[in-house]
C-alpha cells in the first residue's frame, strides 16, 4: 500500500513513469535541448581555441611564462563558469526531502512559503554536529 504525498506539489512526477511509457518529448523541449548543447559547445570550443592559441607561448623560456600561465588560468575559470551554469539552469528545481524517521523534518525545515514549500533549512555547521 502506498501511502498519498504530504503535499500536492510532492506528487508522482514524469520521472518516476518508466522510459518506455514517457510520452515523446514536446517541441518546447527539443527546442531547449538543441539552444544548451549550440551554447555548451560553442563556448567549450572558443575556450579550446584559446588554449591552442596560447600554446606557442609554452615555447618562451623562464618568466616570460606568466603570459601563458594568465591565460591557462583565465580559460580554467571559464569552464568553471560553464559547469557553474550548467547546473545553475539545467539542474533540477525541485528538492523533495524524505527521512526514515532518526531527523524532523520540523526541525530541518526554518521557514515555510504561502504554499506550505520549504524556503529555508536550518542545517548542521560540521557533518558531526546533528539537527535531531
Amino acid at each position: 500500500m502506498t501511502t498519498p504525498p504530504l503535499h500536492p506539489s510532492l506528487a508522482p512526477d514524469l520521472y518516476s513513469t518508466p522510459i518506455k511509457d514517457r510520452p515523446p518529448p514536446s517541441l518546447k523541449l527539443k527546442l531547449r535541448a538543441l539552444t544548451f548543447n549550440l551554447c555548451f559547445f560553442t563556448a567549450a570550443l572558443v575556450i579550446h581555441l584559446a588554449q591552442v592559441a596560447l600554446l606557442p607561448l609554452a615555447l618562451l623560456p623562464g618568466d616570460d611564462r606568466r603570459t601563458l600561465r594568465a591565460g591557462l588560468r583565465l580559460t580554467k575559470d571559464a569552464v568553471e563558469g560553464i559547469l557553474r551554469a550548467v547546473n545553475q539552469f539545467g539542474g533540477s528545481s525541485k528538492l523533495v526531502l524524505t527521512t526514515d524517521g532518526s531527523v524532523k523534518l520540523g526541525k530541518v525545515v526554518k521557514d515555510r512559503n504561502e504554499q506550505g514549500n520549504a524556503a529555508g533549512l536550518r542545517l548542521a555547521n560540521q557533518s558531526s554536529e546533528s539537527v535531531v
